[in-house]
C-alpha cells in the first residue's frame, strides 16, 4: 500500500456520494458536551454548515474557514457572541501527528471544531487520521488535537477572505434556521 492517497479516487468517491445524496454529516460523529444550545440544535448547525460547504467541488475537507464562519453566523443570529480563530490544528491518532492551517469557533468557554470528520477526504492528510467533530467545553476538548490560534477572523474582515458564495450560503443558513424555528 502506498502512503499517498489517490486524489482521483477521493474525488470520484465524493462525486458519487453527492450524486447519491449520501454524504456524511458532522453530526454522525459529533462529540458534544455542555449547555451551549440543545444537542439537537448543535447537530443541526454543524450539519447545515457542513452541507453548505460541501457544495464545494471537492467536498468540504478544505473548507474549514467557511464552515467556522457559518457556525459563527448561526450562533450570532441566535444571540451568542462567538469568534472564528485561524491557526494551526494538530491532530494525532497515537501513530501519526499532522498539523495544518485550520479554523474553529470559540463561544465563551466553548469550542466548535466541527469540520474535522472530513479530513479523511483530503489527500494531504495522512492515512488513518480521522478525528471526530467536537462542540463542547474548551477544557474538555479531545486529547487527539491541539489548536493554536494565530489570529481572529472578524465579521468585518470575512468578506475580504471568503469567496462571494459565502454570502449565498449565509442566506441559505438563515433561511434554514428560520424554517427550523431556531430564530425569528
Amino acid at each position: 500500500m502506498t502512503n499517498q492517497k489517490d486524489f482521483n479516487k477521493l474525488f470520484e468517491d465524493i462525486q458519487i456520494q453527492k450524486k447519491e445524496k449520501n454524504r456524511p454529516f458532522p453530526s454522525d460523529r459529533l462529540i458534544t458536551n455542555g449547555d451551549l444550545l440543545e444537542v439537537e440544535s448543535r447537530m443541526k448547525i454543524v450539519d447545515i454548515a457542513g452541507s453548505l460547504v460541501d457544495q464545494a467541488f471537492c467536498g468540504r475537507s478544505d473548507m474549514c474557514i467557511y464552515f467556522a464562519c457559518l457556525v459563527r453566523y448561526a450562533l450570532r443570529l441566535m444571540g451568542h457572541k462567538s469568534d472564528v480563530y485561524i491557526g494551526d490544528g494538530t491532530y494525532t491518532n497515537n501513530e501519526t501527528i499532522f498539523t495544518w492551517e485550520h479554523s474553529w469557533v470559540v463561544c465563551g468557554e466553548y469550542i466548535i471544531d466541527g469540520n474535522v470528520d472530513s479530513m479523511v477526504e483530503n489527500p494531504v492528510v495522512p492515512y488513518g487520521l480521522s478525528p471526530n467533530p467536537y462542540w463542547g467545553r474548551i477544557l474538555e476538548m479531545p486529547l487527539d488535537r491541539s489548536l493554536t490560534s494565530e489570529r481572529i477572523l472578524t465579521v468585518a474582515d470575512e468578506l475580504d477572505e471568503l469567496d462571494d458564495i459565502y454570502i449565498e450560503w449565509k442566506k441559505e443558513l438563515k433561511k434554514f434556521l428560520k424554517k427550523q424555528a431556531m430564530i425569528n
